[in-house]
């Protein structure tokens, strides 16, 4: 099972990797592993389910990292502008 974050955080000591990977290739893994999302936007969740062609569900939860564990981390890159924000 594989966790859906738009945040990159370490929640618990341990090592680390970190690295990027295509949206193809996050897609296979998400489909191959299934996953619980995390993400904490409505609007992320939204454009994460457009980019995956699946949905991605608005989950805020507080999420704790466990050993062995796998997360995708989507991190956007240009967010619109809203006002008064």
């Amino acid at each position: 099972m594989i966790n859906i974050l738009n945040f990159s955080a370490l929640t618990a000591f341990g090592s680390y990797t970190y690295e990027e990977i295509t949206l193809a290739k996050a897609r296979e893994l998400l489909l191959k592993e299934g996953f619980i999302s995390a993400i904490s936007h409505e609007g992320n969740a939204t454009l994460l389910s457009q980019l995956m062609g699946f949905e991605i569900a608005f989950n805020r939860i507080e999420y704790r990292q466990q050993k062995e564990e796998t997360a995708l981390v989507f991190k956007i890159k240009k967010t619109s502008s809203r006002t008064g924000c």
